[in-house]
């Protein structure tokens, strides 16, 4: 079952950076990272490219093995302008 805090968020854009630099500090390949959330190689980098948002369920697989929080995962909300 996905967290709840996942529930509401849906699919929403990723932090490609944060994804990239958790996974280089396991010293894990993109390979290696989609075998742990049980993705295919593409779709790590589709992540870390901000390509494709992952659904709840695989936000919450890969902040687990990446020792984040679900929310870490998520870029900050982009705010506009008021003029």
């Amino acid at each position: 079952m996905a967290d709840p805090r996942l529930r509401r968020i849906g699919r929403c854009r990723v932090d490609g950076a944060k994804i990239r630099k958790a996974r280089e500090a396991l010293g894990w390949n993109r390979t290696q990272l989609a075998a742990a959330v049980g993705v295919v190689e593409r779709t790590v980098y589709r992540f870390e490219d901000e390509d494709h948002p992952p659904s709840p369920a695989i936000a919450q697989r890969l902040a687990q093995v990446l020792g984040l929080s679900p929310e870490e995962l998520f870029a900050p909300e982009e705010t506009p302008e008021v003029a």
